[in-house]
C-alpha cells in the first residue's frame, strides 16, 4: 500500500476534480470551493490554486498556502492545505493546515495519515509550532490532532486551536513507529 502527498498543480485532472465531488463545500469547517464546480471552472480554480502557493494573486486576508492530495496506489483519496504563515485573524480563529477526506473514503484511517504528512511538510517549511483549529463539535478530528500531539492552546466559540510542537510530535511518532 502506497501512501503519498503530491501538491496541486494546473495540470490536475478528472481523478482529483470527481474526488472533490465527494466532499463537502463546508466540511467541518474546511472549505472545498470545487463542490459542485464545472470542471471547466475547475481547471481555473488549479490555476489560482498553484499561484497561491507562491503567493500571487492573494485576496485580502489571505496568506500564501498550499495545496497538497493524498494519494494511495495512485487514487486521489483526500486533500488538505498549508498555510505557509498566520496573520492576526488566522492566528486567532484558524490554523496553518486543514484536510478532508472524500466520502467513499472515510473510516480507513487515511484522516490520520493526511495529518500526519501535512504534520510533516509544515516541519519542512520550517513552522513550528504548528496551530490547527478544529471544530469543537468534530470529535474525531479533535481526537486525531491530540493523537498527533496537539495540546488545546485557546477555544473560540466554535473551535478548539490546538498547537503542535514539532519535537512532541517527532517523539510520538518514534514511539509509535508510524511511517508516513
Amino acid at each position: 500500500m502506497s501512501l503519498y502527498l503530491e501538491a496541486l498543480t494546473s495540470h490536475d485532472g478528472e481523478k482529483i476534480y470527481e474526488m472533490l465531488q465527494e466532499i463537502d463545500a463546508n466540511d467541518n469547517g474546511f472549505k472545498n470551493e470545487v463542490k459542485g464546480m464545472s470542471y471547466n471552472h475547475f481547471l481555473n480554480w488549479l490555476q489560482k490554486n498553484e499561484g497561491y502557493s507562491h503567493g500571487l494573486n492573494l485576496n485580502e486576508g489571505m496568506v500564501p498556502q498550499t495545496t497538497f492530495w493524498l494519494f494511495h496506489d495512485g487514487i486521489p483519496v483526500g486533500y488538505g492545505r498549508i498555510r505557509h504563515f498566520l496573520n492576526e485573524n488566522l492566528r486567532k480563529n484558524s490554523g496553518h493546515l486543514g484536510y478532508a477526506i472524500s466520502s467513499s473514503h472515510r473510516g480507513k484511517g487515511y484522516g490520520s495519515t493526511l495529518l500526519g504528512l501535512l504534520i510533516y511538510q509544515c516541519i519542512e517549511l520550517g513552522i513550528d509550532p504548528i496551530q490547527v483549529g478544529v471544530n469543537n463539535s468534530n470529535e474525531p478530528s479533535n481526537a486525531l490532532v491530540r493523537r498527533h500531539g496537539g495540546v488545546i492552546h485557546s477555544r473560540t466559540e466554535n473551535k478548539n486551536i490546538y498547537k503542535i510542537e514539532k519535537n512532541r510530535f517527532l517523539l510520538l511518532e518514534s514511539k509509535r513507529g508510524d511511517k508516513h
